[in-house]
């Protein structure tokens, strides 16, 4: 189909003997490109009229995405073979095969496809390509700058010795709203540190899987597995013969099993060095890329690829089971010997071609997680999306949490706490139950409810009105329901549009009926939404937790519970 569409456009630019006829192929393939970046935007909300909406809209969105890939992959390669036909033709029209293909054509092709194949070498060892040519640096870049950079003391120093020219520029470049500058980012090394007393995050993100034999449950459904990166002191085995001081204070854990990053002091790609803390966070807020977790198809992947809507990571690395050390070197060759044993030519392709396999991979849908040296990072909702999920394992011991349920939710479903009960009942043998007393209590009740009290239905009810929260008991499910009590606590917050939120909040939920669950995909608020979503989250908070006109009622009884 591409051989003969690139016939078709070339033989008709020949003919229409038109400048712009040679450059429209190029530009209809931009266009497309476009038009998957800005349906991108749509892919989030689909699905929040339930059955409602359009045709389109309750289609799969596999399905609409892999019409969509087949259309530009198909364009793609017709452009390529549309440039062989112009190399091959020499520009003309294909009237004597003999005299045109061979006697000028041929050793030009020829010599095109040695440089393309050494440049395709060339290519293959500089495997930094992978995570350099995506938006994941430029997005890293800017979290990084607003979060770390907004506490940078540097930003506000004078500088010395200088002219007031230069010292204007620093300044300039200093207070840059766009770029990082000097001291924003931080290493985890020194974020986890000891001696660093302040709120520390355990950072989610999922690590991709779609093909491993062994783990036919996570290839099927779930196709990925949640990776925590938190504080603690990663001790290495008295027998491991490299140490790790740029993340002695950082421990990577998938599913409980403990991992080591392949990171290298010099000489290394981009790949193998330290990702910092803003790296780790855009990371774990990569939600449109070729890896979707549970959501990944071959439609999507390859769709998004081609558009480079790829804000996921390569992250090289490999288990440290306990009494064992570490593969001292060669991890990445050791790792994909052992698992292409019989497949030799697989392996000195992979060697050859490592850039491209991996890039393959991306773009076809297959990630094979643990069973390659490098593993594709992406967004920690691709496996659980409230982030609570880890907070349950039994050797944290975790007995309250504050969970903000922000996913874009606009039926109010509750979608994500779905998922969370059913992993957490799988996974960790917990239940996770709403406690419908305490939506009954005289006090509780005027803000905790049930699933119930947040349907647009009932949000009529003046007596729901102020209702933003659940309170949720988590059991362990084998223990007798007379006897049993709750071994960790959840406080779910839930935006949704209160009776006392001030009139600024209230005016902008009448003129933006989504307001407060607008597709997360939209990452530019103005001034107006920006406020308003902060000053609602204030008011709930201040309404579950006291120190608003309601008083601290509820955060006694709450407290007290």
């Amino acid at each position: 189909m591409a051989d003969t569409a690139a016939r078709t456009l070339y033989l008709y630019t020949q003919a229409s003997h038109q400048p712009w006829s040679t450059l429209w192929p190029a530009g209809v393939l931009g266009a497309l490109v476009w038009l998957v970046r800005y349906g991108a935007a749509l892919v989030d909300g689909k699905g929040a009229n339930g059955k409602g909406g359009t045709w389109i809209a309750r289609l799969p969105v596999s399905l609409l995405a892999g019409i969509a890939a087949a259309v530009v992959a198909l364009l793609v390669f017709a452009l390529w073979s549309w440039l062989v036909l112009w190399v091959r033709w020499n520009g003309g029209e294909p009237l004597d095969w003999f005299t045109f293909g061979n006697a000028y054509t041929t050793p030009l092709l020829c010599t095109l496809i040695v440089l393309a194949l050494g440049l395709t070498l060339i290519a293959g060892h500089f495997a930094g390509f992978l995570n350099l040519s995506t938006l994941q640096p430029f997005y890293s870049a800017r979290l990084t700058r607003a979060y770390l950079g907004g506490s940078n003391g540097k930003r506000f120093m004078p500088g010395s010795g200088a002219a007031p020219a230069q010292q204007h520029a620093a300044q300039r470049a200093r207070l840059s709203v766009a770029e990082p500058a000097d001291g924003d980012a931080l290493s985890l090394n020194t974020y986890y540190d000891p001696a660093v007393l302040a709120p520390l995050h355990l950072i989610n993100v999922t690590l991709n899987l779609t093909v491993d034999p062994a783990e036919q449950l996570v290839q099927r459904d779930r196709k990925g597995k949640p990776l925590c990166v938190a504080p603690g002191p990663f001790v290495l085995p008295a027998t491991a013969s490299r140490t790790v001081p740029e993340d002695a204070f950082v421990r990577f854990t998938v599913d409980g099993q403990r991992y080591f990053p392949e990171t290298h002091k010099a000489g290394g790609s981009e790949l193998s060095q330290s990702r910092t803390l803003g790296d780790w966070i855009a990371t774990s807020g990569a939600a449109v890329s070729t890896g979707l977790g549970r959501s990944t198809t071959l439609g999507t992947s390859l769709l998004l690829g081609l558009a480079n809507l790829r804000l996921g990571t390569w992250w090289p690395s490999y288990p440290l089971d306990a009494g064992s050390a570490p593969r001292a070197g060669g991890a990445e060759r050791n790792r994909v010997q052992a698992d292409l044993a019989g497949s030799p030519w697989l392996g000195g392709f992979i060697t050859l071609f490592r850039t491209q396999y991996y890039l393959a991979c991306e773009l076809s849908a297959r990630f094979h997680g643990t069973r390659r040296g490098w593993q594709y990072l992406s967004d920690g909702g691709h496996f659980e999306n409230t982030a609570v999920y880890e907070l349950l394992r039994p050797e944290r011991g975790v007995g309250l949490v504050v969970l903000c349920d922000c996913g874009a939710d606009p039926g109010y479903q509750f979608g994500d706490l779905a998922n969370l009960i059913r992993l957490a009942r799988i996974d960790m043998g917990l239940e996770i139950v709403v406690d419908a007393a305490a939506a009954g209590d005289g006090v509780l009740g005027s803000v905790f409810g049930t699933q119930e009290d947040f349907l647009p239905a009932a949000r009529q009810n003046p007596a729901a009105a102020n209702k933003c929260a659940l309170l949720l008991n988590v059991y362990r499910a084998l223990e007798p329901a007379a006897t049993r009590r709750p071994v960790s606590r959840i406080v779910l917050l839930k935006p949704c549009r209160i009776a006392s939120a001030p009139v600024d909040v209230q005016q902008y939920g009448t003129g933006h009926p989504a307001f407060p669950q607008e597709p997360t995909i939209e990452q530019f608020f103005n001034e107006a939404q920006w406020e308003s979503y902060r000053e609602l989250g204030f008011s709930i908070g201040q309404l579950v937790f006291g120190g608003g006109a309601a008083g601290d009622a509820v955060a006694r009884a709450l407290w007290a519970r």
